[in-house]
């Protein structure tokens, strides 16, 4: 008898949160709590209404991102990472980098052409909403200047348009690469930082000329009136800083 698609080896664990997303009971207290279903963020589909990310993205196209943290779940052994952000009416939401809940061959995401990644985006009641696992904050950014909502939808385009970071790989385009790659290009996008402090000078004289001038990121978060950031692990942030 053929294998069906949905089957997968009961024994096998998808890492995060992947189990979680289809769950009843999860289902199920979402819709007693009135929050949106889970939209899956691919671009396939035209960018038109019927689209499920677009029509989500009209819901709040005149809000602005307030908030932003990167979380860490202190379920053992993945310790899922994901992002979470608080528009200006108060919704909040979380991104998400899994494996699909119903992938046939979980264990490829180890090899080099790794699975399909299912990412998503849900509503949820506040930042610190621990309705899958409980999680801790690693780095939270306040934003007192306006950030639009299409940046979101601008980065995760960006990702999943490169045919090497559309899949998932446990390895390297998991979901640490996915939240991790969220919240620093927000913090290029506000501070300019793509040219000189991501992708480096163009010369070696600009660098001399402008490095007085700009500084280095970690040493002007605080003297921005545009952005508090709140570092609670201090290492997971210089390990990005070298990342990127």
């Amino acid at each position: 008898m053929p294998t069906l698609p949905f089957v997968r080896l009961p024994f096998t664990p998808l890492p995060g949160s992947s189990y979680y997303i289809s769950n009843a009971l999860i289902i199920a207290k979402r819709v007693a709590l009135g929050l949106e279903d889970p939209v899956r963020i691919e671009f396939e589909e035209e960018w038109a209404r019927g689209n499920p990310l677009f029509d989500w993205y009209q819901r709040h196209s005149n809000t602005s991102i307030e908030s932003m943290q990167l979380r860490k779940e202190k379920k053992a052994p993945f310790f899922h990472e994901y992002v979470t952000f608080k528009l200006s009416d108060s919704s909040c939401f979380r991104i998400d980098r899994r494996q699909l809940p119903n992938e046939r061959y979980p264990m490829c995401c180890a090899q080099r052409e790794g699975v399909e990644a299912y990412d998503t985006i849900e509503e949820i009641t506040d930042l610190e909403d621990s309705m899958y696992n409980p999680s801790d904050c690693l780095v939270q950014v306040d934003f007192t200047t306006d950030v639009e909502l299409n940046l979101i939808i601008v980065i995760c385009r960006a990702i999943y348009e490169r045919p090497d970071t559309r899949n998932y790989t446990v390895q390297r385009y998991n979901c640490y690469f996915y939240s991790q790659t969220i919240v620093m290009f927000t913090l290029c996008t506000v501070y300019d930082w793509d040219e000189y402090f991501i992708w480096g000078p163009r010369n070696v004289q600009q660098e001399f000329e402008d490095a007085s001038r700009i500084g280095m990121p970690l040493a002007v978060l605080d003297k921005d009136p545009d952005i508090s950031i709140k570092i609670s692990n201090k290492r997971q942030v210089h390990k990005l800083m070298r990342e990127f």
